[in-house]
Order: C-alpha cells, then sequence, then structure tokens
C-alpha cells in the first residue's frame, strides 16, 4: 500500500506574470487476492513488478501443463483380414503464465494526488485437439469410427483501469477551499472457463477365435483459470479550519497526519523576482507557527513550480530560487529548523492545470510546503 505525501500548497507568483513569457517555463514537455498456485507450474523466479516503484503488486497466475499419453495400436488379423493398427498422439497443452503487473500510483506535487493505472490483463487462449479411434471393417464386421471436435477456449481480457490525477485548486482570497479526493480504481476480475473433452470408446469386434480389442481415450480436462479483481483505494485530503491560520489567503487541507496551507499567489513573490514579499510576511508566518505547533519536528519540503511558457532552464532556476526563499523565511522569520527543509525547483515537470489558459498558467505557478510521512 503506498503512504501518500501530504504537504502544504503555497500559491506561486501573481496574475501579472501572464504578462511575459520570460517569467516560466516552456510548453512540452486493492487488494489482489489470488489463490494457491496449482501443481506442475514451470520454474520461475519471484515476481516484482513494481521494481522498488510505489504500488501495489498482483501476482503472476500459473497455468499448469496437461499431458495425456498417447494410445497405440497394433495391426490385428480379423476374418483372415490384416485391420491396420494406428496411434492416437499424445495431449500436451503446455504451461501457461499470466504475468504479474503492477498497480502504479504516479507520483505527484504535495497538494495532488498522481494517476493510478492498473495495467490490462489476457488470459491467454488454449484448446484440447480434436481425437478420432479409425473404425473396424471386415468381412462380417464393421465398428464405425469415434470421434470427438477440438474445443477451445479463446482469451479472455480486462482492459486497463486509469484514474487521473487530482489536485487541491486555488481559490481568491476568502473563498472556500474544497477536499480533494480521487476516486477508488478497479479492474475487475478475469475468467476463462473449463475446457472438457469426453472420453472415446470403440467397442471389440470379433469374427469366429479372431477380435479387434476395445480401445478407449481418456477424457481430457484443463481447469478453469482466474485472476482476482485489483483495487486501489480512493485517498483524499479534507478542507480545514485552524483557529491559528486567521489570514483569508491561506486555506488548509489535511489532517492530523499532514496539512496542505494555500496562501494566496499574488502574496510571495512579484513579477520575476524571487524574494518573498513583505505582503507575505504574515500569512508565511502563521503558517510557520501553524506547522511548528501541529508538526512538530517533522521533515518538511519547499518545492517550486512553474507554468509552461518561457526557457525551461530559466525557469527551473527561479522555481528553485523561490523555494530557498520560502525556506529562508521559514527559518529565519518563522522560527522551523532550517535543517528539517529540504527544496526542490521543477519549474514546469509537475503541473496541477492546463497550460493552455491564464487560470491553468495561474495554478500551475505555485511554491509547495509539504510536511513529510513519519
Amino acid at each position: 500500500m503506498l503512504v501518500v505525501a501530504i504537504a502544504a500548497l503555497l500559491g506561486g507568483c501573481g496574475g501579472d506574470e501572464d504578462k511575459a513569457a520570460t517569467e516560466t517555463a516552456p510548453a512540452a514537455d486493492r487488494t489482489a487476492t489470488v489463490a494457491s498456485p496449482p501443481s506442475r507450474v514451470p520454474a520461475s523466479v519471484p515476481d516484482m513488478p513494481c521494481e522498488g516503484r510505489a504500488g501495489i503488486e498482483v501476482p503472476a497466475v500459473d497455468i499448469p501443463a496437461v499431458t495425456i499419453p498417447a494410445v497405440r495400436e497394433p495391426d490385428r488379423e480379423l476374418g483372415g483380414k490384416v485391420v491396420d493398427g494406428f496411434e492416437i498422439a499424445a495431449v500436451e497443452i503446455a504451461a501457461q503464465r499470466v504475468p504479474s503487473v503492477c498497480a502504479t500510483q504516479a507520483e505527484a506535487p504535495s497538494g495532488c494526488f498522481g494517476a493510478v493505472r492498473i495495467p490490462a490483463v489476457t488470459i491467454p487462449g488454449t484448446s484440447i485437439p480434436a481425437v478420432q479411434i479409425p473404425g473396424v471393417d471386415g468381412p462380417g464386421a464393421d465398428a464405425a469410427a469415434v470421434a470427438e471436435p477440438a474445443v477451445t477456449g479463446p482469451p479472455v481480457s480486462v482492459a486497463a483501469q486509469n484514474t487521473p490525477a487530482v489536485c487541491a485548486q486555488k481559490v481568491q482570497p476568502g473563498e472556500f477551499r474544497p477536499s480533494v479526493f480521487q476516486p477508488a480504481t478497479f479492474r475487475p476480475a478475469a475468467f476463462r472457463p473449463a475446457l472438457f473433452r469426453p472420453s472415446l470408446f470403440r467397442a471389440s469386434v470379433c469374427i469366429g477365435g479372431d477380435c479387434v480389442p476395445s480401445v478407449s481415450i481418456p477424457s481430457v480436462s484443463v481447469a478453469s483459470v482466474s485472476v482476482p479483481s485489483v483495487s486501489v483505494p480512493s485517498r483524499s485530503l479534507a478542507s480545514r479550519t485552524l483557529p491559528e491560520i486567521t489570514s483569508k489567503c491561506v486555506g488548509v487541507l489535511g489532517d492530523r497526519d499532514g496539512a496542505v496551507y494555500n496562501v494566496c499567489a499574488d502574496v510571495l513573490f512579484a513579477f520575476n523576482r524571487a524574494a518573498v514579499r513583505s505582503a507575505a510576511s504574515g500569512a508565511l508566518r502563521s503558517v510557520a507557527r501553524s506547522i511548528d505547533r501541529r508538526y512538530a519536528g517533522r521533515r518538511i519540503t519547499v518545492e517550486g513550480h512553474t507554468d509552461a511558457r518561457g526557457d525551461d532552464a530559466y525557469n527551473r532556476r527561479l522555481s528553485l530560487r523561490r523555494a530557498e526563499s520560502v525556506k529562508a523565511f521559514l527559518a529565519q522569520r518563522g522560527g522551523l529548523d532550517a535543517n528539517r527543509i529540504a527544496v526542490e525547483g521543477f519549474g514546469e515537470a509537475r503541473p496541477v492545470g492546463s497550460n493552455a489558459t491564464g487560470e491553468g498558467r495561474a495554478r500551475n505557478r505555485r511554491v509547495v510546503v509539504g510536511i513529510l510521512p513519519r
């Protein structure tokens, strides 16, 4: 199960940044339950489909081989005539495997839940071949051939399931900040029914003292195959009202384990600048007091983000400088231990809105202060 980092989200530079392209970066850029594996499966190494990534590992399903030995009948003499022998080939149905997969929850900016993807699954098809016991045709004796047709189980597929990323929405001062909710993601189970080819029997045929004995071909069964459903649970950050946060420009999401503090975009920075505006002092100090009171000793991360306009390298530098400015303010004027605070500048790499609109670009310009998981 994944641990979701709950963080504090601070709005980035002011709305006047839509007036110049040098400000920001360029456009570009639950459970799965499986029955114990059947016997006679091919040896394999343990599956680790997530390879260290955050996700839910869905086990592989092994489908055992089925083998029915060949049936051989020699030549026989019947009433002075030779009845040719025959061989009915062995049934060899190879073992199959439904590979393990990783149901992933993508990394996302603080205050967001990353996209969830449960990969598609396919149970491969299989078949039991047709079979026939030849007839006997002799003087005074006649036994018709008997046969069973092939039995086929086609592949069974269940499509991938995806839930998009969702982020906290920026709002104007004094407006209500809604909760952030990502619904559960569910991939239904896949099922391939059992296959069965009945047994075959040709009775014995006798003329005088000569007999062609009866012939019996055993039935063939291929067990049903089930791949379990997979569920990634819903996640949410609830709106909060904290008495120590008095500024109408700060909204709060979270719970006792962490919080998201949203500061209005125009408060933090002037256009194309990384210094914290004096107008932001009260809001940032209240955030620092709240973090110190409710999350004392916890690690903090400050992330700088921009929209998708302008030069990417410049934009990354600007986002990092802004993150460092907020860290310095929280440490020097907010009283938080600088050793607890890490910074990173992402530029346009982690948008939370569309860069095709002014509203979306405004959402993407932000500094995110996160309370990291314990």
